[in-house]
C-alpha cells in the first residue's frame, strides 16, 4: 500500500469494495434455473447503494454534510462548481432523480412504491423482472464513478497532454496480494486500453506513450 495515498487512507471504502466484489461474485454464479436458496441478491443492492454513497462522500470530503443522502451528494458530485464526476447517460437531472427512486425504494423497503414507479401490477413483479437489472446498473455506475477518480489524490483524472480523446485514461483500484484495494473490471481495463490505443494513434509518439505506461498501472 502506497503511505498518505488517497487509497490508503480510505481501508473503510476497501473493505466495502472488497465485501460488495464478494457479493457480486456469487450472485453472478447463478444461473436460470438453478436454486435461488442462497441468492443475496437484496444483499447486494443495499451494499452496493453504501459503497456509492460512501464513494461520494469521501471524494467530495467537507462538501459532504450530515443531512446529505444520495441525491443531493450526487448533485453536488456532478455540480458545474466542483466537477468531480460525470454521470454516463442521460439528462443530468433525470439520471439524479432516477437514482434516488432506486434507492429510496431499497433502503426504504418500500417495492409497492417501486412496483409502481416501472408500472408493474404487484411487487413480486418488480422483483421478478426490474430488482436484478437496477442492481446491475447501480454497480455498473460505481464503476464508472471509481474510474474517474485518481486513487493517489481523490481528485479527478487530469487528462495527459497528449491525449485528446474524450475519455480520461483511468487508474483503477487495484488488487494488491490477498487485499482487495477497489472493484477492478473488464470495462475498466478496456477503457484503459482504449484510451492507450488514441494516445498512441493520435499523437505518433508512441516511445512517449509506452515510457508512461507503468505510471498508469500504478507500478
Amino acid at each position: 500500500m502506497i503511505t498518505g495515498s488517497f487509497r490508503s487512507e480510505h481501508r473503510e471504502f476497501q473493505e466495502m469494495a472488497r465485501e460488495l466484489a464478494l457479493l457480486q461474485a456469487h450472485n453472478r454464479a447463478f444461473r436460470p434455473g438453478d436454486s435461488q436458496a442462497t441468492y443475496l441478491l437484496i444483499s447486494e443492492a443495499a451494499m452496493v447503494l453504501m459503497t456509492l454513497e460512501r464513494w461520494l462522500r469521501i471524494i467530495l470530503r467537507t462538501d459532504a454534510t450530515d443531512d446529505d443522502t444520495l441525491p443531493t451528494l450526487l448533485e453536488a458530485a456532478t455540480s458545474d462548481r466542483l466537477r468531480l464526476l460525470v454521470l454516463p447517460y442521460g439528462g443530468r437531472q433525470e439520471a439524479i432523480d432516477s437514482i434516488g427512486r432506486i434507492r429510496n425504494s431499497i433502503l426504504h423497503s418500500n417495492f409497492e412504491q417501486a412496483a409502481v414507479q416501472a408500472r408493474l401490477p404487484h411487487h413480486r413483479d418488480w422483483f421478478r423482472e426490474q430488482l436484478a437489472g437496477e442492481v446491475e446498473q447501480l454497480g455498473r455506475l460505481l464503476d464508472h464513478f471509481i474510474e474517474q477518480i485518481d486513487s493517489q489524490t481523490g481528485l479527478p483524472h487530469a487528462r495527459l497532454r497528449f491525449v485528446t480523446a474524450r475519455e480520461p485514461v483511468p487508474i483503477p483500484w487495484v488488487t494488491t496480494g490477498t487485499e482487495l484495494y477497489g472493484l477492478v473490471t473488464s470495462r475498466e481495463c478496456r477503457a484503459y486500453l482504449r484510451s492507450l490505443v488514441v494516445a498512441l494513434l493520435e499523437t505518433r509518439m508512441p516511445s512517449r506513450a509506452w515510457r508512461r505506461l507503468p505510471e498508469f498501472l500504478g507500478l
